[in-house]
């Protein structure tokens, strides 16, 4: 497509190891007059730039990109578009209480957003690599949020309003049963119930506002070093160094020297 027709590329892709292994077989195919731009969440906002701004005078991008650029993102320039038709969501599993990363079809909606990214300011070009029949078969619109997410903050924050019912609220898209059900038992797993409200130690997790087990966590931590070192490895988990070592231990020794060095 490149050969072919004029402008940058943006090729959405549903992840970052996807990405890293497209731009390795990529980088030895093509010309000196096109950059290849990552872009992904947890990208450095200096190399976020790079794909978001236009080309140097005289060169194009190809911005390999996750769905950050699928409405987060206005990216300069674009103005052929190759849709890999996937997404990776996070998809919690009220059976086991943990959430994992799994891989999808996009929603018609979503390919249709992403279509719209090619020739913001000129015509354009987009191509789904999926079937026709399967693109017709694909969800009108991607699954809301509330119904495949981890609860318990949500229940917490429902307790701690004085809701005990979460039935009572007007839902745009009703919470699942089970679902709510995980969030409660791990409530009280974590000390944060009595009966069908907060318990004092939930009370101050709740204020807190932070995921309930962090939270937990730095309610139980009995001292300043406690508290400290509880403190960091929320902070870490909740804003991973961006481009980091994904190792807690390794991210966690280099906060503390950081914070010595200062």
């Amino acid at each position: 497509m490149l050969r072919q027709e004029s402008g940058s590329l943006l090729l959405f892709l549903p992840g970052v190891g996807e990405i890293q292994r497209v731009q390795e077989q990529l980088a030895s195919r093509i010309g000196s007059d096109v950059l290849l731009c990552p872009l992904y969440g947890a990208l450095s906002l200096n190399d976020q730039r790079k794909a978001i701004l236009p080309a140097p005078q005289g060169m194009r991008k190809v911005v390999l990109a996750t769905n950050i650029a699928e409405t987060s993102l206005t990216i300069e320039g674009i103005r052929l578009v190759v849709d890999c038709a996937q997404e990776r969501v996070a998809r919690f599993d009220p059976r086991t209480g943990l959430t994992r990363l799994i891989t999808q079809r996009v929603s018609q909606a979503s390919m249709t957003q992403r279509a719209g990214r090619a020739g913001r300011l000129e015509p354009g070009i987009s191509l789904h690599l999926i079937a026709k029949e399967q693109a017709e078969r694909a969800a009108a619109q991607s699954e809301p949020e509330i119904l495949q997410s981890d609860l318990s903050g949500l229940l917490m924050e429902l307790l701690q309003w004085g809701c005990s019912d979460p039935a009572q609220m007007s839902w745009l898209d009703q919470p699942p049963v089970v679902n709510l059900l995980a969030a409660k038992r791990l409530l009280q797993m974590l000390g944060a119930l009595e009966g069908e409200r907060l318990s004092a130690q939930g009370q101050k997790m709740a204020a807190l506002g932070n995921d309930p087990r962090l939270a937990a966590m730095l309610v139980s931590a009995k001292n300043d070093d406690e508290a400290a070192t509880a403190a960091k490895i929320a902070a870490i988990l909740e804003e991973p160094p961006r481009m980091g070592n994904s190792d807690l231990g390794v991210a966690f020794f280099a906060q503390s020297t950081s914070l010595a060095a200062t």
